[in-house]
């Protein structure tokens, strides 16, 4: 029960990251500040963490990452341990690649840093991380 509620926080996170990207995306047609202001942050992750040689960079590591996830789905499932985060990994790298080269997007610099962080989380939520979020009680030796 613990670990489902680990695993319940992690994917609510992962869902809030790019749920306020979709949200930034869709106000920049309707407000002129929200545009402003993504124009602005477009422009400047542009020029020092989206030049074009860290895009390669970026869709390198996702082409890794999807390989790495996809033998760790392969043993997984052979092992009957659980599959379906390193499937959600997987497919959270196939959207990130995909937005990697979405450069039309007003909301990019945010959609490719939420990717990001919900990678990182999914990994965190792959491994023992959850366990981490619930209270363990400390035995203490009386020798």
């Amino acid at each position: 029960m613990k670990k489902i509620i680990g695993y319940l926080f992690f994917l609510t996170l992962q869902f809030s990251v790019l749920i306020v990207a979709v949200i930034l995306e869709n106000l920049a047609t309707k407000k002129m500040g929200v545009y402003r202001y993504l124009l602005f942050y477009k422009e400047k992750y542009g020029e020092s963490l989206l030049t074009p040689e860290l895009v390669k960079i970026h869709s390198v590591l996702f082409i890794v990452g999807i390989i790495i996830c996809f033998i760790l789905f392969m043993v997984n499932m052979k092992k009957g341990e659980k599959w379906i985060t390193t499937l959600l990994a997987i497919i959270y790298q196939i959207i990130g690649l995909f937005i990697l080269f979405q450069t039309k997007l007003h909301a990019y610099p945010f959609f490719v840093l939420g990717i990001w962080i919900v990678i990182i989380l999914q990994y965190l939520s792959h491994s023992d991380a959850p366990n981490f979020l619930v209270s363990r009680k400390c035995s203490t030796d009386k020798a």
